[in-house]
Order: structure tokens, then sequence, then C-alpha cells
């Protein structure tokens, strides 16, 4: 009974995913901080994982008409979908028992990191050996499928960076910027 509660939960994890994949993203009224807190809140519901999402600054620190611009969108629906990646990945992976998205507005740039508390995606000698190590392109494809380097495209096509940490504790950071 349990395995198939799991697995019925997973199943509509990756249902709503693809539903979310199909819907327009950014348009009218709706903000990003909006979608975030739509998509953690379903997440957490579904997975049964705590998760918590943390806003630093506002959307209100960049004017109207950039709110409404084509590139603003871009990173919009790029941070949605790197987020959502990185969701399903500490979901399906980790053995988290919590997670964290922070949204950071700056001047500068849009930043999120998704942090959770699981096994992290490399082994427990490499983690008591380095703990903060950052893992490479090379040890992130050993270690994910197209989910990664997906992420790291979507921040690069929008002049970027990602970057994928082992926190001292263990877990997965997924770290991603992106600038006006």
């Amino acid at each position: 009974l349990h395995t198939l509660v799991a697995t019925s939960k997973q199943a509509l994890w990756e249902t709503r995913n693809y539903m979310f994949s199909l819907k327009p993203l950014m348009h009218g009224t709706t903000t990003l901080t909006t979608m975030l807190s739509t998509q953690i809140r379903e997440f957490g519901t579904i997975s049964d994982l705590p998760t918590r999402l943390v806003i630093h600054g506002s959307e209100d620190l960049y004017g109207k008409q950039y709110r409404h611009s084509r590139r603003y969108a871009q990173i919009g629906t790029a941070i949605f979908r790197i987020v959502q990646e990185a969701l399903t990945n500490a979901y399906k992976h980790a053995k988290a028992t919590q997670l964290e998205v922070n949204l950071f507005y700056t001047v500068e740039h849009i930043e999120v990191t998704i942090c959770d508390n699981g096994t992290g995606i490399v082994s427990q000698q490499q983690i008591q050996a380095n703990t903060t190590q950052s893992l490479d392109e090379d040890s992130q494809h050993i270690y994910s499928g197209r989910g990664m380097s997906g992420m790291r495209e979507r921040a690069r096509e929008l002049d970027g960076s990602f970057d994928v940490t082992v926190s001292p504790t263990g877990g997965t950071v997924v770290h991603v910027r992106i600038p006006h």
C-alpha cells in the first residue's frame, strides 16, 4: 500500500509538471514570486516534503515596464523551470526530508538557490574529503541525466551562471544567477 501511495504521488507530481510545461508563464499579472509560491505549495502537498520558499528583496525593485518585458519573462520562466527540475531531482533521488528555495531580487540579477538535506549527488566519502566541493561538468553528467545539463543550458542562454555544490551537511545546493 505504501508503494502504491508513493507511486501515485509521483505520477501526480509528474502530471502536474507536464501541465506546467504546457501552460504559458508570466503573463498578465502573474509574477515570478506568485509562480514559485504556487509551485512550492503544490510540490510540498504532493511530495509530503516540507518545502519552504524564502524571498529576499522584491520584484517591486524593478520598474513596471521591465516587469512586463520579454527579458523578464524569459528570466522568470528559466528560474521556474530550473526550480521545477531541482525539486523533482530532490524528490526522486536525494532522500531529502526538507527543502528550501531562496529567491533573491537584486539590482544586478535574480538569483535562486535550491537546497535539500538529502544524500547529495556524490558519495559520503567525497563529501567528508571536501565538505564544500563544487562539482565540475563531468561529475554532474555522471550523477545526473538530462535534467542537470538542461538547467545549466537555461541559465547560460540568458548569460547566467549555474552551480551545484554539496553542502557541509551532505545535501545538494543548486545555485543560479541570471543578470538583467
